[in-house]
């Protein structure tokens, strides 16, 4: 299944560890303005 994910914050980076946690073969793509990934505090998040 293919999921597309607006914003890498705290919200965005849990939507992907769900998401891959549920289905390892998922496509994940998430779009950010940011240049560098948001630290979220969530072990394993990036």
């Amino acid at each position: 299944m293919k999921h597309v994910i607006i914003e890498d914050g705290i919200a965005g980076a849990t939507a992907a560890k769900t998401i891959r946690e549920e289905d390892e073969e998922a496509d994940i793509t998430m779009f950010t303005d940011k240049s560098e990934p948001v630290y979220t505090g969530i072990p394993g998040s990036f």
